[in-house]
Protein backbone atom coordinates (compact mmCIF):
# COMPACT_ATOMS: atom_id res chain seq x y z
CA UNK A 1 0.00 0.00 0.00
CA UNK A 2 2.84 2.44 0.77
CA UNK A 3 4.22 2.02 -2.77
CA UNK A 4 0.84 2.91 -4.25
CA UNK A 5 0.54 5.86 -1.87
CA UNK A 6 4.02 7.15 -2.80
CA UNK A 7 3.32 6.79 -6.54
CA UNK A 8 -0.02 8.58 -6.24
CA UNK A 9 1.47 11.34 -4.06
CA UNK A 10 4.25 11.96 -6.56
CA UNK A 11 1.81 12.12 -9.44
CA UNK A 12 -0.49 14.49 -7.59
CA UNK A 13 2.33 16.79 -6.48
CA UNK A 14 3.35 17.24 -10.10
CA UNK A 15 -0.06 18.70 -10.94
CA UNK A 16 -0.50 22.28 -12.06
CA UNK A 17 -2.45 23.28 -8.95
CA UNK A 18 -0.99 26.17 -6.99
CA UNK A 19 -1.27 27.06 -3.31
CA UNK A 20 -0.46 30.75 -3.83
CA UNK A 21 -2.85 33.26 -5.45
CA UNK A 22 -1.60 36.19 -7.51
CA UNK A 23 -0.81 39.32 -5.48
CA UNK A 24 -3.73 41.81 -5.28
CA UNK A 25 -1.81 44.40 -7.32
CA UNK A 26 -1.22 41.87 -10.14
CA UNK A 27 -3.41 41.98 -13.23
CA UNK A 28 -3.89 38.20 -12.78
CA UNK A 29 -5.58 38.74 -9.38
CA UNK A 30 -9.32 38.00 -9.44
CA UNK A 31 -11.52 39.87 -6.94
CA UNK A 32 -14.36 37.52 -7.91
CA UNK A 33 -12.36 34.41 -6.91
CA UNK A 34 -11.30 36.15 -3.68
CA UNK A 35 -15.00 36.84 -2.87
CA UNK A 36 -15.89 33.20 -3.54
CA UNK A 37 -13.03 32.06 -1.31
CA UNK A 38 -14.22 34.29 1.55
CA UNK A 39 -17.58 32.49 1.62
CA UNK A 40 -16.07 29.02 1.12
CA UNK A 41 -13.44 29.21 3.88
CA UNK A 42 -13.52 31.56 6.85
CA UNK A 43 -12.39 31.65 10.46
CA UNK A 44 -14.95 31.06 13.20
CA UNK A 45 -15.20 33.80 15.83
CA UNK A 46 -15.12 31.04 18.47
CA UNK A 47 -12.03 28.91 19.20
CA UNK A 48 -12.02 25.15 19.72
CA UNK A 49 -12.09 23.53 23.17
CA UNK A 50 -8.29 23.47 22.98
CA UNK A 51 -8.34 27.22 22.20
CA UNK A 52 -7.22 26.70 18.58
CA UNK A 53 -8.69 28.75 15.75
CA UNK A 54 -11.38 26.96 13.79
CA UNK A 55 -11.78 27.43 10.06
CA UNK A 56 -15.15 26.68 8.47
CA UNK A 57 -15.09 25.05 5.01
CA UNK A 58 -18.54 25.43 3.48
CA UNK A 59 -19.24 23.17 0.46
CA UNK A 60 -22.61 24.86 -0.09
CA UNK A 61 -20.73 28.05 -1.03
CA UNK A 62 -18.77 26.39 -3.85
CA UNK A 63 -19.62 28.06 -7.17
CA UNK A 64 -21.05 26.16 -10.10
CA UNK A 65 -18.16 24.22 -11.63
CA UNK A 66 -19.41 25.16 -15.10
CA UNK A 67 -18.87 28.84 -14.26
CA UNK A 68 -15.62 28.77 -12.24
CA UNK A 69 -12.35 26.92 -12.62
CA UNK A 70 -11.67 25.16 -9.29
CA UNK A 71 -7.94 24.94 -10.05
CA UNK A 72 -7.88 28.76 -10.24
CA UNK A 73 -10.07 29.10 -7.14
CA UNK A 74 -7.94 26.83 -4.92
CA UNK A 75 -5.08 29.28 -4.20
CA UNK A 76 -7.56 31.94 -3.09
CA UNK A 77 -9.20 29.48 -0.68
CA UNK A 78 -5.87 28.23 0.71
CA UNK A 79 -4.69 31.83 1.24
CA UNK A 80 -7.42 32.12 3.90
CA UNK A 81 -5.65 29.51 6.09
CA UNK A 82 -2.86 30.45 8.55
CA UNK A 83 0.33 31.94 7.11
CA UNK A 84 3.37 29.68 6.63
CA UNK A 85 5.47 31.58 9.22
CA UNK A 86 2.73 31.09 11.85
CA UNK A 87 2.67 27.37 11.08
CA UNK A 88 6.43 27.06 11.36
CA UNK A 89 6.26 28.70 14.82
CA UNK A 90 3.87 25.95 15.96
CA UNK A 91 0.48 27.57 15.27
CA UNK A 92 -2.17 24.81 15.23
CA UNK A 93 -5.70 24.95 13.85
CA UNK A 94 -8.83 22.91 13.18
CA UNK A 95 -11.21 22.76 10.21
CA UNK A 96 -14.93 22.02 10.17
CA UNK A 97 -16.02 20.90 6.70
CA UNK A 98 -19.74 21.16 6.06
CA UNK A 99 -19.97 18.78 3.11
CA UNK A 100 -23.67 19.20 2.25
CA UNK A 101 -25.76 21.96 0.74
CA UNK A 102 -27.46 24.55 2.92
CA UNK A 103 -30.68 22.48 2.87
CA UNK A 104 -28.83 19.44 4.28
CA UNK A 105 -28.75 17.54 0.98
CA UNK A 106 -25.69 16.22 -0.76
CA UNK A 107 -23.87 18.96 -2.65
CA UNK A 108 -24.81 18.53 -6.29
CA UNK A 109 -22.10 17.37 -8.65
CA UNK A 110 -22.15 20.68 -10.54
CA UNK A 111 -21.34 22.50 -7.30
CA UNK A 112 -18.24 20.59 -6.34
CA UNK A 113 -15.08 19.35 -7.91
CA UNK A 114 -14.43 15.64 -8.24
CA UNK A 115 -12.74 13.63 -5.49
CA UNK A 116 -9.51 13.56 -7.51
CA UNK A 117 -9.34 17.34 -7.22
CA UNK A 118 -9.61 17.09 -3.41
CA UNK A 119 -6.68 14.64 -3.42
CA UNK A 120 -4.65 17.01 -5.56
CA UNK A 121 -5.59 19.96 -3.34
CA UNK A 122 -4.41 18.08 -0.24
CA UNK A 123 -1.02 17.47 -1.82
CA UNK A 124 -0.66 21.15 -2.73
CA UNK A 125 -0.74 22.00 0.99
CA UNK A 126 2.64 22.60 2.55
CA UNK A 127 4.01 20.07 5.02
CA UNK A 128 3.59 22.61 7.83
CA UNK A 129 -0.05 23.19 6.89
CA UNK A 130 -0.81 19.45 6.88
CA UNK A 131 1.10 18.87 10.11
CA UNK A 132 -0.44 21.77 12.07
CA UNK A 133 -4.01 20.79 11.18
CA UNK A 134 -5.01 19.04 14.39
CA UNK A 135 -8.60 18.01 13.61
CA UNK A 136 -10.76 17.88 10.51
CA UNK A 137 -14.44 17.60 11.36
CA UNK A 138 -16.54 16.42 8.42
CA UNK A 139 -20.22 17.16 8.90
CA UNK A 140 -22.52 15.26 6.57
CA UNK A 141 -25.48 12.98 7.07
CA UNK A 142 -24.75 10.50 4.27
CA UNK A 143 -22.76 7.31 4.93
CA UNK A 144 -21.07 7.40 1.50
CA UNK A 145 -19.23 10.61 2.49
CA UNK A 146 -17.73 8.78 5.46
CA UNK A 147 -16.75 5.82 3.26
CA UNK A 148 -15.12 8.04 0.62
CA UNK A 149 -13.28 9.96 3.33
CA UNK A 150 -11.96 6.72 4.83
CA UNK A 151 -10.68 5.64 1.43
CA UNK A 152 -9.22 9.11 0.77
CA UNK A 153 -7.50 9.29 4.14
CA UNK A 154 -6.03 5.79 3.75
CA UNK A 155 -4.48 6.78 0.42
CA UNK A 156 -3.24 10.13 1.71
CA UNK A 157 -1.77 9.22 5.09
CA UNK A 158 -2.56 7.01 8.09
CA UNK A 159 -1.56 9.93 10.37
CA UNK A 160 -4.02 12.19 8.59
CA UNK A 161 -6.75 9.59 9.03
CA UNK A 162 -6.50 9.93 12.83
CA UNK A 163 -7.27 13.67 12.57
CA UNK A 164 -10.66 13.12 10.90
CA UNK A 165 -13.84 13.19 12.97
CA UNK A 166 -17.21 12.53 11.29
CA UNK A 167 -20.52 13.91 12.42
CA UNK A 168 -24.02 14.58 11.24
CA UNK A 169 -25.95 17.76 11.79
CA UNK A 170 -29.60 17.93 10.87
CA UNK A 171 -30.64 21.48 9.93
CA UNK A 172 -30.80 23.87 12.88
CA UNK A 173 -29.41 21.39 15.40
CA UNK A 174 -26.05 23.12 15.82
CA UNK A 175 -26.13 25.52 18.71
CA UNK A 176 -23.53 28.22 19.17
CA UNK A 177 -22.93 29.40 22.72
CA UNK A 178 -21.47 32.80 23.42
Amino acid sequence: MSGIRAHLAGRLRSSSLSAVPPRPESQDYSPELARHAASILFQSPLPSRENRPIYILNAAALPDSREENFDSLLPYVLARLPEEDELLRGFEYEVVFFAGDSDGSVTTKKNRPGWGWFLQAYHVLSRAMRKRLQKLYIVHEKAWVRILTEVFSTIVSPKFRRKIIHGTAPPFSIQVRY
